[in-house]
C-alpha cells in the first residue's frame, strides 16, 4: 500500500509588534469650511461669471450629482444663494460653487436664466423641464433688499406688499410675478421663447418655505443654520430621487403626479401638417362635478345644497376618511408588561395608492338601495351600526376584536347610523364577514389605476420615486456608515449616517400623505368662500376628492 508523505511543517514567523498609532483630536465642525476649494469649469465664452483658475472640489459622488446628463442643466437642478464678506456665491449639487455677479432680485433672475444652467429634464417625455430652484439664505435677502422675515400682515396675505422696493425693481425690469406675488416660494418670469419657458422659482428659507413639520425635525431644526453647501446637496437629494421641490409637500405631490402623467401632448394634425395639444389617454384631463358628501366645508355646492354657511356636517352628510386618531386606556393585564412595542409601516400610503383603483369620470348617482360593486369607486351611504368587532370572520375563523378601533370610523368609535363610506371600505367590511346594503351612492364607471407605476408611456414610475426612500437597502445613498463614531450592529441604519451627510427622510413621506391621501382636499388658508359661484380653490386637475378617500381608507 501507498504510504502518505510525511506533513509539511510550518515555519514560525515572528511578527514585530505593531505600535499604535496615535490619533490626534478632529477639530470641530464649524459653520464654514476655512478654505473653499471650486471646481474647474470647463471653457466658456469669456462673459462667463465662474473665476479664473479654479479648482476641483473634494465631495463624494452622489446619484444627485452624477443625474447632470442633459447639457442644459449640467449644474444641478438648484442652488443655494449665499453671501459671504460681500461676494454672492451659488452653491449648486455636487460641490460646485458659482460666483454671483447680480446685484438685484431682477439681475439675479436673468443670470439663472442665461448662465446658471440650471434645471431639471422632464420626467414625462410630453411634460415639460422643471424650472430652476434658487434657494435664499438670510445674507442673501440682507445682500438683495429684503426682509429677515415678514410682518404679520404680510404673513396673512403670504406675500411681500405690492409697493415694496424689490417687487417694484421686478415691475420695472419687465419681469412677471404670478399671483401668488412675492412669497415664501416666488416664482417670476418673463415670456416665454417658442416653446423655451423663462421662470425661476424663489425659495425663501427664512420666510418657512420649508416647513420643519415636513422637511425637518420640529423640536431641533437643522436647515436654517446649515451650510449652503450641505443644503444644496440636501435639497439634491430630494430632487433627484423625487423631484424639484415646487413649494410645500402636498403642492410638491401632486406636481409630481402632473408631471409623470401630463395632460396634454403634441398631436401633429394630417390636413394641415401643423402641432396641436391633444389630450392623453392615462391622465385625468378634465374637471368633472362633485358631489357634497365628497367636497370640504364652505365649498359653494353646499349652498345649493340646502347646508347653512357654517353648517356643522355629520357622517351621514359627509365622506369622512380620514387616518387614524384613537387611543384607549391600558388594561391591568397590558399595564404588567416590561415594555410596548410600537410597530410604524413606512410610507404606508404609497402602499395603499399602489395599484389603487379610482375614477377617472364624473359621479354618477345611484339610487333605490342599489347593490354594492367593489369594482365601483365612489361614496356609499351605508348602515354599519350591526357591525360587532367580536366576531370578525378572517379565513374562516372567529377573531375577537373588540380592543382594536373600528375600521369605519376616523376616531375608532363603534358607527351609530348611516355614513358615507368609500368603495375599499366597504369592500374590507365585507372581507370581514358583515353584511353590506348601500341605501344611495355616487359612483364612477370609467376607472383606471391612475397611481400604478406600470402604466405605459410613463417614463419614470410615480411610487417607485416615493417607495426608494421607504426601503434603505435599495438606495446606495443611505447606506451605514461603519466608521461613524459610537456605531454598532444595534444602531439602525439612519443613526449611523455621518452629521454632515444629512437626508430628507421626512420629506418624501409626507409627499405621499399629503398628495395622495385626505389632505388633498382641504381648502386654502389664504382664499376662503365669501358667497360667490366660485370654489375656494380650483385646485389641479389631479384633485379628486373621491381618489383621496379611496387612499386614506
Amino acid at each position: 500500500m501507498p504510504t502518505r508523505p510525511p506533513p509539511r511543517r510550518r515555519r514560525s514567523r515572528r511578527r514585530s509588534p505593531v505600535r499604535p498609532r496615535s490619533r490626534s483630536p478632529r477639530p470641530p465642525l464649524s459653520r464654514r469650511p476655512a478654505r473653499r476649494r471650486r471646481r474647474a469649469a470647463p471653457p466658456r465664452p469669456a462673459a462667463s461669471s465662474r473665476r479664473p483658475g479654479a479648482k476641483k472640489a473634494v465631495t463624494r459622488k452622489t446619484t444627485a450629482s452624477a443625474a447632470a446628463a442633459d447639457p442644459r442643466f449640467e449644474n444641478g437642478p438648484l442652488a443655494v444663494i449665499d453671501c459671504e464678506d460681500g461676494q454672492v456665491s451659488a452653491y449648486c449639487v455636487g460641490g460646485l460653487v458659482l460666483d454671483v455677479p447680480a446685484k438685484s432680485i431682477p439681475a439675479l433672475v436673468d443670470w439663472t436664466l442665461t448662465e446658471a444652467r440650471l434645471g431639471q429634464a422632464r420626467l414625462h417625455r410630453h411634460g415639460r423641464d422643471a424650472d430652476p430652484i434658487l434657494v435664499l439664505t438670510a445674507s442673501a435677502l440682507e445682500r438683495y433688499g429684503l426682509p429677515a422675515a415678514l410682518s404679520d400682515e404680510e404673513r396673512r396675505a403670504g406675500r411681500l406688499a405690492a409697493g415694496h422696493k424689490v417687487v417694484k425693481q421686478i415691475e420695472r425690469a419687465g419681469l412677471q410675478l404670478t399671483q401668488r406675488g412675492f412669497g415664501p416660494w416666488a416664482r417670476v418670469y418673463r415670456d416665454p421663447e417658442g416653446s423655451r419657458r423663462r421662470c425661476v422659482r424663489l425659495c425663501i428659507l427664512p420666510w418657512n418655505a420649508l416647513d420643519a413639520r415636513e422637511w425637518d425635525k420640529k423640536d431641533d431644526p437643522q436647515l436654517p443654520t446649515m451650510h449652503p453647501a450641505g443644503l444644496a446637496r440636501y435639497l439634491g437629494l430630494y430632487a433627484a430621487r423625487v423631484m424639484t421641490p415646487r413649494g410645500s409637500t402636498a403642492t410638491t405631490g401632486l406636481e409630481l403626479m402632473t408631471a409623470l402623467r401630463p395632460p396634454t401632448r403634441a398631436q401633429k394634425d394630417e390636413a394641415t401638417g401643423e402641432f396641436k395639444p391633444a389630450f392623453n389617454d392615462d391622465a385625468i384631463t378634465a374637471k368633472y362635478d362633485v358631489v357634497p358628501c365628497e367636497v370640504p366645508d364652505e365649498h359653494p355646492i353646499l349652498k345649493d345644497a340646502g347646508f347653512a354657511r357654517h353648517h356643522i356636517r355629520t357622517p351621514a352628510e359627509m365622506l369622512m376618511e380620514e387616518p387614524y386618531d384613537w387611543c384607549r386606556p391600558l388594561t391591568d393585564e397590558e399595564c404588567a408588561n416590561p415594555c410596548l412595542v410600537v410597530v410604524d409601516i413606512n410610507m404606508s400610503f404609497a402602499a395603499a395608492a399602489n395599484g389603487l383603483t379610482v375614477g377617472l369620470n364624473g359621479p354618477t348617482h345611484l339610487t333605490a338601495s342599489p347593490k354594492f360593486d367593489p369594482a365601483l369607486p365612489g361614496s356609499w351611504l351605508v348602515d354599519l351600526s350591526h357591525v360587532d368587532l367580536s366576531r370578525v370572520q378572517i379565513n374562516g375563523r372567529t377573531v375577537d376584536g373588540s380592543r382594536l378601533p373600528s375600521p369605519f370610523t376616523p376616531k375608532g368609535d363603534h358607527p351609530t347610523g348611516p355614513a358615507w363610506y368609500a368603495t375599499p371600505t366597504l369592500a374590507y367590511a365585507q372581507e370581514l364577514g358583515f353584511d353590506v346594503a348601500p341605501i344611495e351612492a355616487y359612483v364612477r364607471t370609467r376607472t383606471g389605476r391612475y397611481l400604478d407605476p406600470c402604466t405605459s408611456g410613463c417614463a419614470t414610475p410615480m411610487w417607485p420615486r416615493w417607495r426608494t426612500w421607504a426601503s434603505p437597502p435599495t438606495s446606495r445613498d443611505r447606506s451605514s456608515s461603519r466608521r461613524w463614531r459610537g456605531a454598532s450592529r444595534s444602531t439602525p441604519r439612519w443613526r449611523c449616517w455621518r452629521p454632515r451627510s444629512r437626508r430628507p427622510r421626512r420629506a418624501p413621506s409626507a409627499n405621499c400623505a399629503s398628495a395622495a391621501g385626505a389632505r388633498c382636499r382641504t381648502t386654502s388658508p389664504t382664499r376662503r368662500w365669501s358667497g360667490g359661484r366660485g370654489a375656494p380653490t380650483s385646485g389641479p386637475p389631479c384633485s379628486r376628492p373621491s381618489a383621496s378617500a379611496c387612499t386614506a381608507s
